[in-house]
């Protein structure tokens, strides 16, 4: 009686150490107009709550709501295409955002529906993404144009300036961030029920944020 052909034992792995290595639990890809503040926005808070749980992707691609959208649909699509034929490839969660200013764009209503529809995120900033790292340091109750909201960022939050230096420092914003979502959560409760859920001012973006908080490895350090 021939006996089984015995299968070779498998390599003892090695046991030099190479340090920890961690795996994203889940993907944020990004599509936003934004080409200096919000992109380092994003990535500087994504690094410190994240603490590599969370891996950030912006598309290159720019343009206004309705582009984002769309854009972010086709690589959603694309994302998903990718996982139904070889699930293992993507060992991770992904989701898809388009991150974009309310401002006087076209199509906008058509942009919000279009990516509820597809099941994209959305962070919406009215009168502009500025007014998020605003609400940090104090309120804003009362409309608000695109250039004052700016300029009252640079006053409260040097070395902010829109067009010498727009970036925000974000180490200021990580203290603060409990203030901000208590802050941005009230403007969005009382445009809802005003009926105009992006209206001036409101800002989506402690959704994002907090979706970051959650799937990360760092808590906010409110004092």
């Amino acid at each position: 009686m021939r006996m089984p052909k015995r299968r070779a034992a498998p390599a003892v792995p090695s046991i030099t150490r190479h340090g920890p290595v961690r795996q994203p639990k889940v993907e944020f890809v990004i599509a936003c107009e934004g080409v200096s503040t919000e992109p380092e926005y994003l990535t500087a808070c994504t690094n410190y709550y994240g603490v590599g749980a969370v891996r950030l992707r912006i598309l290159k691609e720019k343009g206004v709501p309705l582009t984002l959208v769309r854009l972010a649909i086709d690589e959603r699509e694309r994302l998903m295409e990718e996982y139904r034929k070889n699930p293992e490839k993507i060992g991770y969660g992904f989701v898809v955002w388009a991150i974009f200013d309310r401002d006087e764009h076209p199509h906008f209503d058509e942009a919000i529906k279009l990516a509820i529809e597809h099941k994209i995120l959305i962070a919406v900033s009215t009168p502009c993404f500025e007014i998020w790292p605003y609400l940090h340091y104090a309120d804003c109750n009362a409309h608000v144009e695109r250039d004052v909201m700016q300029a009252r960022l640079a006053e409260i939050a040097p070395p902010y300036h829109h067009k010498n230096n727009p970036i925000v420092g974000f180490e200021d914003l990580a203290d603060r961030v409990d203030h901000a979502e208590r802050r941005a959560r009230e403007l969005e409760r009382m445009a809802k029920e005003n009926g105009m859920p992006y209206g001036n001012p409101t800002t989506g973006m402690h959704h994002f944020v907090r979706a970051i908080i959650n799937n990360g490895r760092r808590q906010p350090d409110n004092g």
